[in-house]
């Protein structure tokens, strides 16, 4: 056991003011922490000297470096080696470095990235790096913020990639085992800024997709219930139609098993991007809150927009068709006759899709754990869009460029699904095919006494020119050792 005494100035301490008495403190424990961190690591770097292979690697002296730490910045130094077994040439290794196992983004370290990340899901850029500069040893700007949200952003899209590969060579990695899958897809328009404004417009569509496998009901105060989404796995980008639903699909098969899953139920609010390529097994359903919200938005008569939800309600889709005819070809109002002509092509193209998944007729598998985990009833994307991106990402006069919004969406959604515990964690990388070496055999038999003339050294020489007895003895000895 060891004892550490901190000394502290009193006599710079104003009377009553324990504000600066515990920042004082606080800073004086900081210091204290990085000169502990910086001890352990000077002694560990001088255990593996002594201890190292001496025949691999050669010591090339000390350099001086930092790591950007919860306590502040640490300085050390630690020693440099040339590893003389590698491959390479002349490859510098820091033994320290190896031992440590430290994953950072430049000189930042994974603990000051993950609280970085964490803030800015919650807060501005600005505003992450004055909370962290004030609560932490160590001072940032928020553009150090904003370039490790960038780096974190783009190793998780590596990570989606090699998902897609890994999808595509039939190696997924899922281990969640469920008979039925839910997803919802819906989108929301995000404000651009700089070089994507001229490009794109002032705002763009971002697509957002959800995935999991069920609902959980959780006892709360006052006898009431709090609804969850059981592994719930969330992707969102500017990107095509076809990537998105192909980075989507990857990351769903990164969590679950895709071969278990016998039933799936997209929901969405009818765009085509959502419901285009839908696999067998899948049923499509327009999500109710947009086929409601349709009816507001195109009904201006209160009673025959009452009449249109119970139709709907009901199941009777035929006849609300008919009923929205009927009234076309009855009303005299231009505006109203264009309104239910834009409802009843919204409700033909979806037609297939206005009822709910359990009034098809359908056989619908039980879920994975009966009775705890219970069948989703849809209509949770809204309420994710704003989670996900809509609270973050929109108001407070944000703007975004393209690149930059799709890091930070990568980071939301890990934020408010599986979390950051995974945000380090390498995918398995992909293997590469060696290509086999086609080995010739012969037979004694098969092998030529002689193929060609050989090089002819003693024509092409400007010895045999200058001396002819040369040439003729070179040729003599030809002629008696065949293959000289």
């Amino acid at each position: 056991m060891t004892n550490i005494t901190l000394s502290v100035d009193f006599d710079n301490i104003e009377s009553k003011d324990f504000q600066k008495l515990t920042a004082i403190v606080y800073q004086a424990v900081l210091g204290l922490g990085r000169n502990i961190v910086q001890q352990i690591l000077e002694a560990m770097d001088t255990r593996l000297m002594e201890s190292r292979d001496r025949s691999r690697y050669r010591n090339k002296g000390k350099r001086e470096t930092a790591i950007k730490t919860i306590l502040g910045e640490v300085s050390y130094c630690r020693r440099v080696y040339v590893d003389t077994a590698a491959v390479e040439s002349n490859r510098c290794v820091y033994l320290l470095d190896d031992w440590m196992n430290v994953n950072k983004i430049g000189l930042v370290s994974e603990d000051m990235c993950r609280l970085i990340a964490t803030v800015v899901c919650e807060n501005t850029y600005r505003g992450a790096a004055n909370l962290i500069t004030e609560s932490t040893g160590l001072s940032i700007s928020h553009q150090t913020a904003w370039n490790i949200v960038q780096r974190l952003g783009e190793k998780q899209k590596e990570r989606i990639e090699r998902h897609t590969e890994l999808m595509q060579e039939n190696q997924t990695v899922g281990e969640i085992e469920t008979p039925i899958l839910y997803e919802e897809n819906d989108g929301v328009w995000i404000a651009l800024q700089g070089r994507s404004r001229k490009k794109y417009g002032s705002s763009k569509e971002m697509k957002m997709g959800i995935a999991y496998d069920g609902v959980r009901w959780t006892p709360c105060a006052g006898g009431k219930k709090r609804r969850t989404l059981n592994n719930k796995v969330a992707y969102a980008s500017f990107e095509s139609a076809k990537d998105f639903r192909q980075h989507k699909e990857a990351l769903v098969r990164s969590r679950f098993s895709a071969d278990s899953i016998q039933l799936r139920v997209v929901n969405g609010d009818g765009a085509k991007w959502i419901h285009k390529n839908l696999q067998t097994n899948t049923i499509s359903v327009l999500d109710k809150f947009h086929r409601n919200k349709k009816i507001t938005e195109c009904v201006r008569d209160p009673e025959f927009a009452a009449l249109l939800r119970k139709l709907l309600y009901a199941g009777e889709i035929d006849t609300l068709l008919d009923c929205i005819e009927g009234q076309i070809n009855s009303s005299d109002d231009p505006k109203d006759i264009e309104l239910l002509q834009t409802l009843q092509r919204y409700y033909t193209e979806n037609k297939d899709a206005l009822l709910g998944y359990y009034d098809r007729g359908v056989e619908i598998p039980a879920t994975r754990e009966p009775g705890k985990l219970h069948h989703a009833r849809l209509g949770s994307m809204e309420s994710n869009v704003f989670t996900l991106a809509g609270n973050r990402m929109k108001g407070r006069r944000c703007c975004w460029s393209i690149d930059g919004a799709n890091n930070l969406s990568a980071i939301l959604c890990m934020y408010h699904t599986s979390g950051f515990e995974s945000l380090f964690d390498v995918v398995m990388p992909p293997e590469i095919e060696q290509p086999e070496e086609e080995v010739f055999t012969y037979r004694y038999s098969d092998v030529p006494f002689r193929e060609g003339k050989g090089y002819e050294f003693w024509a092409n020489s400007a010895l045999t020119h200058a001396y002819p007895w040369f040439k003729g003895l070179v040729k003599a000895l030809r002629n008696e050792y065949v293959g000289f």
